[in-house]
């Protein structure tokens, strides 16, 4: 297995884990979020084993539109928020060099999305446990894919 497939598996390995601690902490608020996330990185990560880049793209896409609609699309709310706005931006970068088939661009994406999912981390602290296996997991998977791109 590749380091890129690697990644994206960890991808979708972090967002059952949030959806996981978001059902197991109340009453799932997160959850069609989630779910919506976990639709677009496994489609990616499908996307990725098959060679098709614009599903990639369009896997990525589906999962900006989730991070939006986790934070209702108000990422001004804090770090974690900015966090996430960090991370949307990189995936999208990275959509929009899946599409235009440019593996640099997708790289410079990712290691956003590895910012932003490392930021996560620092803001959820220890007050936030929970979501810290996510939240590594993503970290984790974005570099991954990052150093797993060829031109």
């Amino acid at each position: 297995m590749d380091r890129s497939l690697l990644g994206h598996v960890l991808l979708v390995a972090a967002t059952v884990a949030w959806l996981v601690y978001s059902l197991l902490d109340g009453p799932g608020e997160f959850t069609l979020d989630l779910l919506i996330a976990l639709a677009g990185f496994g489609l990616a990560a499908w996307a990725a084993r098959a060679d098709r880049p614009r599903f990639v793209g369009a896997g990525f896409l589906i999962a900006v539109l989730a991070t939006v609609l986790f934070y209702d699309g108000d990422f001004t709310t804090g770090l974690a928020a900015y966090s996430g706005a960090v991370f949307a931006v990189g995936l999208a970068v990275a959509a929009v060099g899946a599409f235009a088939d440019r593996a640099r661009v997708v790289a410079l994406g990712m290691w956003a999305s590895a910012a932003g999912a490392t930021m996560w981390i620092y803001a959820d602290g220890v007050e936030g446990i929970g979501w810290q296996p996510g939240n590594v997991l993503a970290a984790v998977g974005a570099a991954l894919v990052a150093l797993g791109q060829r031109d």
